[in-house]
């Protein structure tokens, strides 16, 4: 990070400062990793009263995507540095929490444009009832609904509902799939799309907890096949090949970037990248599955409230407490951990 001193009157001072000062900045720079350092620019002006009995010191931290500004008048010196630290660090968190939010904002928006555009299309092969071109067309804009059904079927597999190995991401996506295909002329279209395919991976998961039988995708018995039938089954090995291609599986949560704001103390400083994942996702396994639910549809994918509670068939007022829950909880945890 590029910093820049300021001594009004002074001069005596910069020793003394610029030691100290290097002493507290890992803070700010764990916090602005994720910025070239040629692009983190800082201004720091020290002012002291007229008998020096109080200093004033202010940061202004430019930033590609914004300008932060701290400012600290203490008894000292070091004081001031201490406190303009702290101020620049929350600054920094509610600036990134913003950045994440709007980013969800944008992603979400884009991602319904996306899926809006393809609504007619879908209809169509839905009512001539061509599944593979249904498929082909949807599956791009599943990789969602595949992340929260990889996330749902591993918390899952660790309470033992099912044996491990039994379903995969995979096979809950080729359910929605066929779901989706089926009923997709009776779906309410003053639902957003993503919300009502997420509702439909949502009664698959309730149909596991209920150890109901799968819904599978079928491939024709090769021993039955007809010429034609052997270009549909080469139709299908491809749409498997671009469930591996499309449907990776995306970054695991990340607490700098979900608690970014106050909730927890300096928690860059304490654990890794890595151990902040972990952590996070040993906390969510032992939440109740609604408050889980809850809490990651909001922050992950940035649904609202009232599409929450579409998604997963309860009242808003019981989604909005579990989110504020599992808010609570975490910082608990999370505050004891570090």
């Amino acid at each position: 990070m590029k910093t820049q001193w300021v001594f009004n009157h002074c001069e005596d001072e910069k020793g003394l400062a610029r030691s100290y000062w290097d002493r507290k900045v890992h803070r700010l720079e764990k916090l602005l990793s994720n910025y070239a350092a040629d692009l983190r620019r800082l201004r720091l002006t020290v002012h002291p009263h007229k008998s020096r009995a109080e200093w004033r010191l202010r940061g202004v931290l430019r930033l590609p995507t914004g300008t932060l500004v701290a400012q600290a008048t203490s008894a000292t010196l070091r004081g001031s540095i201490d406190e303009v630290v702290d101020k620049l660090v929350c600054e920094i968190r509610r600036h990134k929490g913003e950045l994440r939010k709007e980013h969800l904002r944008r992603r979400r928006h884009r991602r319904r444009e996306q899926l809006a555009a393809t609504a007619p299309f879908l209809a169509e092969d839905a009512s001539a009832e061509r599944e593979q071109d249904f498929v082909a067309l949807l599956l791009p804009h599943l990789d969602q609904v595949h992340d929260h059904a990889r996330r749902e079927l591993t918390i899952l597999e660790l309470e033992n509902v099912v044996p491990r190995g039994d379903y995969t991401a995979r096979d809950l996506v080729d359910d929605v799939l066929v779901q989706a295909c089926e009923k997709y002329d009776q779906r309410p279209h003053d639902v957003a799309l993503d919300v009502w395919l997420l509702e439909l991976l949502t009664s698959r998961l309730e149909d596991i907890r209920g150890q109901l039988e799968p819904i599978t995708l079928v491939a024709p018995d090769a021993g039955t096949m007809q010429p034609d039938d052997e270009e549909d089954n080469a139709d299908l090995d491809d749409l498997h090949y671009w469930f591996e291609q499309t449907l990776q599986p995306t970054e695991p949560l990340s607490l700098e970037e979900l608690l970014t704001d106050d909730d927890v103390e300096d928690i860059s400083e304490k654990m890794s990248a890595e151990e902040q994942r972990d952590r996070l996702n040993e906390l969510l396994a032992e939440f109740p599955t609604c408050q889980r639910q809850a809490w990651v549809l909001r922050n992950l994918y940035g649904f609202e409230t009232h599409e929450i509670a579409r998604a997963l068939d309860r009242c808003e007022a019981d989604i909005q407490a579990d989110i504020e829950t599992a808010r609570d909880k975490l910082r608990m945890a999370l505050t004891e951990t570090i």
